[in-house]
């Protein structure tokens, strides 16, 4: 008994029975290699105003002839990278779709698939908010998120986002059906944040199918930002809670503002019911206040190293103006002792004197001297 395929084969039926959806049915697309023609998997059990969610594709072997759907005990594997690739691009979010799939080698199974089969549900687009339109929500325990014109490409140079809260000491679950944003290294360009608490988990590029977070906290901050150079397809969110969840989205430099009536301390948390209106207060990023602290500090590291170095500047060129004006002084000269003057005697040392040195003329006098003598 091949236990690997039990194991698998529950981990589907689990996955299939956590992911029922609430009221919307679960649909499935199978397609049989055996069949003759051009082998398709089409999805067509949606109607207008739908949008498909996919949440399981994957290759098997039937070990029934005929058999083109799972069953219990079955060796599966997910769908090549290239059929998940078309129902990224042509499927997901679309209200139908049909590709062409292929027979492929199964490592793990040690043969060719047989069957490709794709659960599915059909979700109305009316339930799916746009991160960038003024919209506020009360009263859900579940529902969708996108960014603008999903499934098609979004537009550029957006920032927008949604405020969420549910009960305190809850939990929000956040997956994502598709998401497709521009790459770039450390997602400086397009990307979705998510500000949980007192953290911020940041996506770009393309995530896997159903990838999932669960927040820390009970209010959280979605928000998406796009650049003015290359858009892509976006993203789509679920979220879901055990209790009701309250959801505001909009341009980041609106948030909505409620007025509430109780006889208590005044309290800003919105009820259903309670209107509501835009009004601009800058942008809404939780992390601005320490933002504006962290920048002060910075400021005034910077303000007293500039200090620091101009007061060395400035003691060395009053140092090197002091070297300058003594190099540039006069040299006094050296002061001798004062010689006595000895009256009727040359000064020790000079020419004539006793003991003092004999010129070259004296002693030519002195010869002439002894020439004159007998």
């Amino acid at each position: 008994m091949d236990f690997g395929n039990i194991i698998l084969g529950t981990l589907f039926l689990g996955q299939i029975v956590l992911q029922t959806y609430g009221q919307y049915a679960q649909q499935t697309a199978n397609k049989c290699f055996s069949v003759p023609g051009v082998p398709k998997l089409d999805f067509d059990a949606c109607k207008p105003g739908d949008m498909i969610l996919i949440t399981t594709a994957l290759q098997g072997i039937s070990r029934s002839p005929g058999q083109c759907s799972y069953l219990q005990g079955d060796c599966t594997e997910p769908v090549t990278s290239e059929t998940d690739e078309k129902l990224h691009k042509e499927c997901i979010g679309k209200e139908s779709c049909s590709i062409t799939v292929s027979v492929a080698w199964m490592p793990r199974c040690s043969a060719y698939s047989n069957y490709n089969q794709v659960m599915y549900y059909c979700i109305p687009k009316i339930n799916t908010q746009n991160i960038c339109v003024r919209d506020g929500r009360f009263g859900l325990k579940r529902g969708f998120l996108s960014t603008p014109n999903y499934p098609d490409s979004y537009t550029s140079d957006q920032d927008c986002h949604c405020n969420m809260t549910t009960a305190p000491g809850k939990k929000l679950k956040f997956k994502f059906p598709d998401s497709a944003l521009e790459w770039s290294h450390s997602c400086t360009k397009d990307k979705v944040k998510i500000m949980d608490g007192g953290q911020a988990i940041t996506r770009c590029g393309k995530l896997p199918r159903m990838y999932n977070y669960t927040t820390y906290s009970n209010t959280v901050e979605v928000h998406f930002i796009s650049d003015n150079w290359k858009e892509d397809k976006g993203f789509w969110l679920q979220y879901e809670a055990d209790s009701n969840i309250e959801v505001f989205c909009g341009p980041t430099n609106w948030v909505p503002t409620t007025t509430t009536t109780t006889t208590e301390a005044p309290t800003t948390t919105p009820k259903p019911g309670s209107s509501s209106e835009g009004t601009y207060l800058g942008p809404s990023d939780p992390t601005n206040d320490n933002t504006s602290l962290v920048g002060i500090i910075i400021a005034a590291v910077i303000g007293f190293i500039v200090l620091v170095v101009l007061i060395v500047l400035l003691i060395r060129f009053r140092r090197k103006r002091h070297m300058e004006k003594i190099s540039k002084a006069p040299v006094e000269p050296a002061r001798h002792p004062k010689l006595h003057k000895h009256h009727g005697d040359k000064p020790p040392g000079s020419p004539g004197a006793p003991g003092g040195p004999t010129t070259p003329k004296a002693n030519k006098h002195n010869e002439d001297d002894k020439d004159d003598k007998p």
